[in-house]
């Protein structure tokens, strides 16, 4: 949808600039034709050639122009992802006690300035302020934040809690921080012999 939204646009321009074109040749031709000389239709053959090389050369730039933009997207994108990636692994360390503010939240403050959506900013100043000032109601206000990370992302959200994504995100993080006990270990090491096969 997105190429017939470019190539339709740019398909009428080059009709209409080839309808210009034309015109004008037909005005030239019949020009000389009142005139009757034939010098006339020389310099037109010579006026249209530039207007053609002109032309040519806007339909290449608009695409070389087109073809660029996608790339700078999913580079958008990738950044935005990343940023997010990293807020989120550093707000469950901050709500679980593993880690305190400090220039890690700085520093992911200045990268949601940067790639955040303007709901995702809002949603994380809005967490932030919950966590500085340690509220009980700052886990959900985590789980909104991502939520709006998801929406922001294109990820589907429809059917989804926030209560949900906080459950998996914080309760997940607290079984793996969790101590395993002797009897669940097992040892996945591979076994290796310095014998040589005989």
């Amino acid at each position: 949808m997105k190429f017939l939204k470019r190539v339709v646009p740019a398909l009428f321009g080059l009709a209409l600039l080839s309808a210009a074109c034309i015109a004008g040749y037909f005005a030239l031709k019949s020009l000389a034709g009142v005139l009757g000389a034939a010098e006339i239709q020389a310099h037109a053959t010579t006026l249209l050639l530039p207007a053609a090389l002109l032309l040519a050369a806007h339909i290449v730039g608009r695409s070389v122009r087109a073809a660029s933009r996608p790339g700078e997207a999913s580079q958008l994108c990738a950044q935005r992802a990343a940023t997010y990636q990293l807020s989120v692994g550093l707000w469950e360390d901050l709500l679980q006690g593993r880690a305190e503010p400090g220039e890690d939240l700085q520093a992911v403050d200045r990268l949601l300035a940067l790639y955040g959506s303007p709901r995702v900013i809002k949603a994380h100043t809005t967490l932030r302020a919950a966590g500085r000032a340690r509220k009980p109601e700052a886990k959900a206000l985590f789980a909104a934040a991502v939520m709006e990370m998801r929406k922001d992302l294109g990820s589907e959200t429809q059917g989804l809690s926030a209560e949900e994504l906080s459950t998996l995100l914080l309760a997940a993080r607290e079984a793996a921080d969790a101590p395993v006990g002797a009897a669940a270990y097992q040892d996945l090491r591979p076994r290796v012999s310095l014998a040589p096969n005989l």
